[in-house]
């Protein structure tokens, strides 16, 4: 019987434990994403700073032509947001996806991508014709809305 409640204490002592580590953890996860976040928002605004146009930084993407095959329009579009640095012209990712197969009418293809990025809720318009993949917060923001 006492050997019962010296397991029930250690075993309490340890599930306490285990809950502040938990708490710990999840304080370093939130300041990670807030770094991440930060990291991402200066690279951009140093990429607008240098002033790169968009059809420059698109023209070391034509190597991912062969890792867009097989992938459905909207991871195509992520990834290809991801590599233009959060941002990419839809004309140039149609002629990427017109380049991997994907598209079976490139004519009708902008305004397929474009509902397919307004349905996602991952992407948003920055100008006509121009469109930025949010961060993982503004995304989370935009499903509970």
């Amino acid at each position: 019987m006492v050997e019962d409640k010296v397991i029930v204490e250690t075993l309490s002592q340890a599930l306490a434990e285990l809950r502040g580590r938990e708490s710990q953890m999840q304080t370093e996860l939130a300041d990670l994403r807030r770094a991440i976040e930060a990291v991402g928002t200066t690279l951009s605004l140093y990429q607008q700073k240098v002033d790169i146009p968009i059809s420059e930084r698109m023209q070391t993407m034509e190597t991912i032509v062969d890792e867009l095959r097989g992938m459905t329009h909207l991871d195509a579009l992520k990834l290809i947001a991801v590599r233009g640095g959060g941002r990419f012209r839809l004309t140039y990712a149609r002629d990427l996806m017109d380049k991997a197969g994907l598209l079976k009418n490139p004519k009708n293809a902008l305004g397929s991508m474009s509902t397919t990025m307004d349905r996602s809720g991952l992407f948003k318009r920055v100008s006509r014709g121009e469109y930025e993949l949010l961060s993982e917060s503004d995304q989370t923001g935009t499903e509970n809305a």
